[in-house]
């Protein structure tokens, strides 16, 4: 068995009187690669932050017998560390490799594939699998990469820090499980409660008409008197059934949502249809950078009604390329039909106060009901239709800032990066609404999972040219 190097016994973190997470104990061994994965705000960069003594938890304690070094995106002002001649990608593998080269210790990434290239990705990871001396602690939503470092998974769901040994594969399988177990206890949890809600409204019924009977024969004979007697007793016995069933009730407590994305069914009738079979494409396109030419006489047609993933490396044209598909480039043909709808991060209306219902109709077709269906396909209740945006979790904000571009009066969805910074059910939100969308999606990825999951067609930009791979 490996050294155990870091310990985290009794951990909870609190703000302001709510638990964001707890565990009892979680142990880390040198050679380890453990990868921490939750939805958005459950607390990854908080856990780092305990790890390596940045934050003190609300209770518990930690012994760490390595030096913690943590790298995360606000790795430029923390570091001093700029470079005019390089992307931030490159500039963010550059520092991150220098704290690789010292293999030993613990190393607590946060978010590392965020802005990196399917290549620097490729190279990060041959790195970290050289990493034995030491262990490595990562927060990723990056499928692709986790499947190839970890050997260990910290879920954070629920307020409650789960471990899972072996690999993210291991991870999902036994992850489904679970989520199959929680699934039907929620069932049952259901059926209870509704069981003892009937109980308790049937006992309250049969009390209130013993009420009655009892109030009529107060006026009746005395020989009348002794059923009376009767009937008070039968609601006494009745009250204890009540205060019973209500005691198992309340012991049943709250059971938390599942939220499980599995599919989505796009109404027939509010679409826009397109008629071109090839509503986009380029003739001899040339486009530059500033004084650098990134594409070379480059011509492309795509197919109404597919998914196109456009990759390549940081800097070789990719955003590029979509804003001047959207500017409509002299060199790139458009059909007269089409029209836009463009997905753009941390544009989000989070200080709108209008309602979840109210906000999702504005340009767009789709009825009331519609909405209310592709909502609950996406893992978000009926229950939040009127609360208003500004009141919704960061995660509820994403899911829903995604339907909105999938519903508008439109026929073509433009993705530039949208895995970046997205928690793992927004992702599989948004694969499933790009697999289902009835119209063209493009979308720009360097996550290859998620690439392989969506498109029916891959296109790589290198040598300034556009090569299409499937």
């Amino acid at each position: 068995m490996a050294k155990e190097v870091i310990k985290l016994i009794g951990i909870e973190m609190s703000f302001a009187d709510k638990t964001l997470f707890h565990t009892d104990k979680l142990i880390g061994h040198i050679g380890e690669v453990i990868g921490i994965v939750g939805n958005n705000g459950v607390g990854k960069t908080t856990l780092l932050n305990i790890i390596c003594g940045n934050t003190k938890s609300t209770k518990g304690r930690i012994i760490c017998d390595v030096l913690c070094k943590k790298f995360d995106q606000n790795w430029f002002s923390n570091n001093n560390y700029t470079n005019l001649n390089h992307s931030a990608g490159e500039q963010q593998r550059d520092f991150l490799y220098k704290m690789l080269c010292t293999k030993q210790g613990c190393l607590l990434l946060d978010e590392p594939t965020n802005f990196m290239d399917i290549q620097t990705r490729e190279n990060l990871i041959k790195t970290i699998k050289s990493y034995k001396n030491g262990i490595i602690i990562i927060a990723s939503h990056d499928r692709y990469f986790l499947k190839n470092v970890v050997t260990k998974i910290w879920d954070i769901e629920n307020k409650e820090i789960r471990e899972y040994i072996g690999t993210y594969e291991d991870y999902e399988k036994q992850k489904e499980l679970h989520l199959l177990k929680q699934q039907y206890e929620k069932e049952e949890y259901i059926r209870e409660k509704k069981h003892l809600e009937t109980i308790i409204l049937n006992n309250k019924e049969q009390r209130l008409r013993l009420e009655k009977n009892k109030n009529k024969k107060s006026f009746e004979k005395p020989s009348r008197l002794a059923a009376t007697k009767d009937k008070s007793t039968a609601v006494k016995r009745i009250d204890r059934t009540i205060k019973n069933v209500e005691k198992r009730l309340d012991s049943l407590g709250e059971i938390n949502d599942i939220p499980i994305v599995q599919t989505i069914h796009f109404p027939e009738g509010n679409f826009r249809e397109l008629h071109n079979k090839y509503p986009i494409r380029a003739e001899l396109l040339n486009l530059y950078y500033e004084d650098k030419q990134l594409l070379k006489d480059v011509s492309f047609q795509f197919a109404n009604k597919l998914k196109i993933a456009i990759t390549g490396k940081n800097g070789s044209g990719k955003s590029t390329l979509i804003k001047n598909i959207l500017d409509n480039h002299p060199n790139i043909i458009l059909s007269k039909m089409v029209k836009f709808s463009v997905f753009k991060q941390f544009y989000f209306e989070v200080s709108s106060t209008k309602n979840l219902i109210n906000y999702l109709q504005e340009d767009s077709n789709f009825s009331r009901q519609d909405i209310i269906n592709l909502l609950r396909d996406i893992g978000i209740d009926a229950s939040l239709l009127n609360v208003p945006i500004n009141k919704l979790s960061g995660g509820q904000r994403t899911r829903i800032e995604l339907l909105k571009v999938f519903i508008k009066d439109a026929n073509v969805v433009i993705l530039d990066e949208p895995t970046n910074s997205l928690d793992m059910i927004s992702i599989r939100a948004l694969e499933v609404l790009i697999k289902n969308y009835p119209g063209l999606v493009i979308f720009v990825s360097h996550d290859m999972e998620f690439v392989k999951n969506c498109a029916d067609e891959i296109y790589t930009i290198e040598n300034k040219t556009l090569k299409r791979y499937k």
